[in-house]
C-alpha cells in the first residue's frame, strides 16, 4: 500500500516541479483513488488527492467539481489524522481559491501556534497578497 501512495505521490511531485501537464494529474488522482479505494482511511492518501483536486483549480484543468472536491478530501484527511499539516495548509488555499480571506486567516494563525516550525505554515502564513496580509516574526 505504501508504494502505491509514494508512486502516486511522485506523479504529483513530478506535475508540481517538471511537466505540467493534466496526464500527470489525471493520473496522480487515479493513483490516490486507488490507494483509498484499498484503505480508506490513509490520511495522507486523503491529502494527496486534495492538493491534485487544488492543483486542476490553479492550472486551469478543472473548476467549480475539483474547488468542492479538494476540502473534503482535507476534511477527510484531518478527520483520520487531525496533526496532519499539511491538509491544513492547503485547506487554507481552498479558502483563499473560494474567497474565504477571514477563514484563511484563521487557518494560519492556528498553524502559526500549532506548527510554528514547519516550513509549508511560513510560505503560506508569511505572505499572501490574494489574502491581504503579510505576517512578520509569527504574527498574524
Amino acid at each position: 500500500m505504501s508504494e502505491e501512495y509514494l508512486e502516486a505521490r511522485a506523479v504529483l511531485t513530478s506535475f508540481l516541479l517538471r511537466s505540467r501537464h493534466r496526464q500527470d494529474l489525471d493520473e496522480a488522482g487515479r493513483r490516490f483513488s486507488e490507494v483509498l479505494q484499498r484503505d480508506p482511511e490513509f490520511a495522507a492518501a486523503h491529502s494527496g488527492l486534495g492538493i491534485t483536486h487544488l492543483q486542476f483549480v490553479r492550472h486551469g484543468f478543472g473548476g467549480g467539481t475539483h474547488l468542492i472536491a479538494a476540502p473534503k478530501s482535507f476534511e477527510r484527511a484531518l478527520a483520520f489524522d487531525s496533526s496532519l499539516v499539511e491538509a491544513k495548509v492547503f485547506r487554507v488555499y481552498t479558502f483563499l481559491a473560494r474567497g474565504e480571506k477571514e477563514s484563511a486567516r484563521h487557518g494560519v494563525r492556528h498553524l502559526l501556534e500549532r506548527a510554528a516550525n514547519d516550513y509549508d505554515v511560513h510560505r503560506v502564513g508569511s505572505h499572501h497578497p490574494a489574502a491581504g496580509w503579510t505576517v512578520r516574526h509569527g504574527a498574524a
